[in-house]
């Protein structure tokens, strides 16, 4: 996330030029060698004063596939997400997969697959559109013939209130609590925390009566993923439209989308930014 939104948390004074510096993928490669291997200039942008801005105003694919399967262009954004990530442990006892008896096993991974199963229910009884993933898991020592002793894993909890992210967290904490047996210890460590941003109601009903002027269909929507319009949030006014993607497809070689609608969000944007203006002007 702080790669794709490192623009604008730049501009905003988010990212200092250290903290920049020292961001390193998996593999080592920090971004300013990334940057310039392919010809990129690695400086930051310059802070810009929030006072010299009006609004901020956003186009972007959903990402997902809601307004394709509504057959509707526009996705007017009512609020970003909030979303919170969490490290789990998981240890146990390793043991040889032939000789330890299944009664007599601390296995992390059966624990943590028990509890990765049971966490999407969690999700879907809180309902409103809350999402829960597990993106990466790692178990040790990860041989075919021994019982792993060692599982991390992450947890990825998203949702348009706040609300709801704190009743699956504390949903989750019991969930865990209840497979620290057998010899399980478990640890959970809230890694990242990011409170749901609501979009500006003026610049949303902007967008909405653009839309009528221009007599292009269009619906409420929430992002489940984070954009610059999140980061600006805190400066400025934001808003923020959606045009489908094709089967909901994002960040692989099949992601498309139409560009009559790119088309018809342009001029969205465009007459929005018009009307912001003359309000500044009266």
């Amino acid at each position: 996330m702080v790669g794709g939104l490192m623009g604008s948390r730049g501009i905003t004074g988010l990212l200092s030029d250290e903290d920049f510096k020292n961001l390193k993928d998996k593999d080592g490669i920090s971004t300013v060698e990334a940057m310039r291997k392919i010809g990129l200039d690695p400086s930051l942008p310059k802070k810009r004063d929030p006072k010299t801005m009006k609004a901020f105003l956003e186009l972007h694919i959903e990402q997902g596939p809601i307004l394709e399967e509504k057959k509707i262009p526009i996705g007017v954004v009512e609020a970003i997400v909030g979303l919170t990530q969490f490290e789990v442990i998981v240890e146990g006892q390793a043991g040889h997969a032939g000789t330890t008896p299944m009664n007599r096993r601390s296995d992390a991974l059966v624990a943590a697959a028990k509890m990765i199963a049971d966490f999407p229910n969690l999700a879907i009884d809180e309902g409103e559109g809350t999402v829960m993933t597990t993106g990466q898991l790692q178990v040790y020592p990860n041989g075919a013939n021994v019982i792993p002793n060692k599982v991390v894993f992450t947890v990825d909890l998203r949702s348009s209130k706040e609300e709801h992210i704190e009743n699956v967290i504390q949903k989750m904490n019991k969930l865990i609590d209840s497979h620290r047996k057998d010899g399980i210890q478990i640890t959970a460590e809230q890694r990242l925390y990011m409170k749901t941003k609501v979009m500006n109601p003026e610049i949303i009903e902007h967008l909405k009566q653009s839309s009528l002027r221009l007599h292009t269909p269009y619906c409420s929507i929430n992002s489940g993923a984070g954009h610059d319009a999140m980061v600006f949030s805190d400066c400025t006014d934001v808003g923020m439209i959606f045009i489908p993607s094709k089967k909901g497809l994002s960040h692989c070689p099949e992601e498309w989308s139409d560009s009559r609608d790119i088309v018809k969000a342009v001029e969205i944007l465009y007459e929005t930014a018009k009307k912001l203006t003359e309000a500044e002007e009266q």
